[in-house]
């Protein structure tokens, strides 16, 4: 049974208008890149399983 991706698109979203206004300083990003990367590690298990 695989959950539907719109925790991780509402994410995306969030990211997305953090960007636009400018409120992601330059030290947030290697941490969001990371957790942007590890949440695409896992939707590649959810639907792999």
């Amino acid at each position: 049974m695989r959950s539907p991706p719109n925790q991780i698109s509402a994410t995306l979203d969030a990211l997305m208008v953090s960007v636009v206004t400018g409120s992601i300083s330059a030290c947030q990003l290697p941490a969001l890149s990371a957790a942007f990367d590890s949440a695409v590690l896992a939707c590649a298990n959810l639907s792999r399983s």
